[in-house]
Order: C-alpha cells, then structure tokens, then sequence
C-alpha cells in the first residue's frame, strides 16, 4: 500500500508541475521597462519644433532650455532618439517632410539626459549636437555634482574642486 501511495504522490507532483508549466507558456513574456530622458539646452539657444517618434511612432515635440529639465520622455524601444523638424510640403506633396537634425542611440536603464546644443542662431536646418548623459542615481548619486566643458572656444579646461585636480576637454564631463 505505501508504494502506491508514493508512485500517486510522485504521480500528483509530475502532473502538477506540468500544468504549471503550460501555464506560464501561454503568458507573455514580463516587459521590460521603459527608459526615459529629460533634455537641457546649455548655452543660450532654446531648442524647439523638434521630433521624435515614441514607441508607437507617433511624432512627440521635444523641447530643451537652459532654464530646467524638461519633464520625462518615454524612449523608443530600439533606443534610437531621432531628433527631426517638420518643413512644409513642396506640391505635390501633401504632408510636411521630416529633416533629420540629430540621432542618438540609449542604453538601458537610465534615466538619461540629452544635452541638446547649437551654436549660433537657430535656423530649421541646422543640426542639434547630442551629449547623452546616464542620470541614474548608481552614475550620478547623492551628494555629488557632475561637471561639463562646454567652452565654445574648444579648449581644455583645467578643474580644481577640493583636494582633487583635472582637466576636461571639449564635450567632457567628470
């Protein structure tokens, strides 16, 4: 008797784990979640009428100011933020045509901060350089400052911040 009570037991266990397991192949697989970005505009050119698709390809405008971050954006899935603006329709076209104005690919986690520049007055063509900037608590944490060069003279800048000495290039930050 106590061997098929054991063969019935060992049997319930098999069948159990097999249900459970045809069970968690008809769910899908958990999501990943979204990465987000904020932009700055260092400098004194605001960044606006600019686009990207989200993850449903739909155009969101983007905006960038010196004055604060911006609310977070959502990143497509891919990770590529292209940055375009939209320019009238030459008949016989129809819709407004995008001019890519600039690109860059995210990494996971995040959040990221795109610092968004030009230099010189604004004009539609002109192209946004993209500086992407890991913004997570693990890069950046509590109680820390991060520092930028961004001389429009391209010189390397020499840094003095308590006992420690450094220098940025151009486009560097610490």
């Amino acid at each position: 008797m106590a061997d098929s009570q054991r063969h019935l037991i060992i049997w319930l266990a098999a069948f159990a784990c097999l249900l459970a397991a045809s069970e968690m192949r008809g769910q899908p697989a958990p999501k990943e979640p979204p990465v987000f970005f904020r932009t700055l505009a260092p400098g004194q050119n605001d960044i606006f009428d600019v686009f990207y698709d989200d993850q449903n390809g739909r155009p969101v405008a983007v905006t960038a100011t010196s004055s604060g971050f911006t609310p977070p954006y959502v990143c497509p899935p891919d990770g590529l933020v292209s940055l375009y603006r939209l320019i009238p329709a030459v008949p016989p076209e129809t819709k407004p045509r995008r001019l890519p104005i600039a690109e860059t690919r995210l990494g996971k986690g995040g959040p990221w901060l795109l610092l968004m520049m030009v230099s010189g007055p604004l004009n539609q063509a002109q192209r946004v350089t993209l500086q992407a900037v890991d913004d997570s608590w693990t890069v950046h944490p509590v109680h820390t400052m991060r520092v930028f060069n961004f001389s429009s003279r391209r010189a390397a800048v020499k840094l003095e911040i308590g006992a420690d000495a450094f220098e940025l290039a151009p486009g560097g930050s610490r």
